[in-house]
């Protein structure tokens, strides 16, 4: 018998070996997690924290990164500040179907935009 041939039937052993081992494994047996991911994970729901995703335009999502490190805020601390801001807003809107605008000389605010969707009886968004 050839070396190649002794190194084929050898890799069949182990390969079929490997196989066996394998099938005696408990099926759906998940590791356990390192202490640091389950005391991040501890933390987050502690504070409250929640993950989200959202698809934005490359280019937005871009020139919002630029803008933050500009200023040194984090991506995370600027979209924080401006849903607080947003929230806020929609929260001080009072919707009056008569007034063209809701405050003066404001063309492209987005509450003049949602009032005016209200206006035409549709729903925002």
């Amino acid at each position: 018998m050839s070396k190649i041939h002794e190194l084929a039937d050898r890799v069949k052993v182990q390969t079929a070996e490997l196989a066996d081992m394998i099938a005696e494994a408990p099926p759906g047996e998940a590791k356990k997690p390192k202490a640091s991911t389950t005391a991040t994970a501890k933390y987050q729901d502690k504070a409250g924290l929640a993950t989200r995703s959202y698809k934005l335009k490359a280019a937005d999502a871009d020139a919002f990164k630029a803008a933050c490190d500009e200023v040194g805020e984090s991506q995370a601390a600027a979209i924080t500040r401006l849903m607080a801001s947003y929230v806020a807003d929609y929260k001080a809107f009072e919707f009056d179907p008569d007034a063209k605008q809701c405050h003066a000389a404001s063309t492209g605010c987005w509450l003049c935009r949602l009032k005016a969707r209200l206006r035409k009886g549709k729903a925002p968004g």
